[in-house]
């Protein structure tokens, strides 16, 4: 998944690591490269707080917190492998903007050519709508999804 910056669009995003750093040499030594950005030693519980952060511009924010509005497109695969050969395999791929259009691409056996393109509109509103509900889903702590580990 390629995270880009929501203010900036630019790809020069590191996650923000929480906690007491003291004598950690590799720790320090992400932050001195740029991989992570230190968040502080504190967090609450039940907060939200900051999740990545932006290398150019200095903007960081919170997945949990950040609009539907925000997500550039959903893209999903569906695979259907047929009798089970190779050949016989049918990949879909939908992709949802924000503008309303639905792309299908149909794919036949393992060539990455799409044999079939269809492009449907349907109103801003309802794409906003479903991004909302992801945004919901995918967003929030595992503790706010109603999801319970066995």
């Amino acid at each position: 998944m390629i995270i880009k910056c929501p203010k900036c669009d630019s790809e020069n995003v590191a996650p923000i690591y929480y906690g007491i750093q003291h004598d950690n040499n590799e720790i320090r030594e992400l932050i001195d490269n740029n991989k992570i950005i230190y968040g502080g030693s504190i967090m609450l519980d039940d907060q939200p707080h900051e999740d990545y952060g932006c290398q150019e511009c200095g903007f960081r924010w919170s997945l949990d917190l950040l609009p539907g509005m925000y997500i550039k497109k959903i893209r999903f695969k569906v695979e259907d492998f047929g009798l089970g050969t190779i050949d016989m395999k049918t990949r879909y791929v939908y992709e949802i903007y924000p503008d309303g259009r639905w792309i299908e691409y149909t794919y036949q056996g393992e060539s990455n050519r799409y044999t079939y393109k269809d492009i449907c509109v349907t109103k801003k509103e309802n794409v906003l709508r479903l991004y909302n509900k992801y945004q919901k889903l995918f967003g929030a702590p595992l503790w706010k999804k109603n999801i319970m580990e066995a």
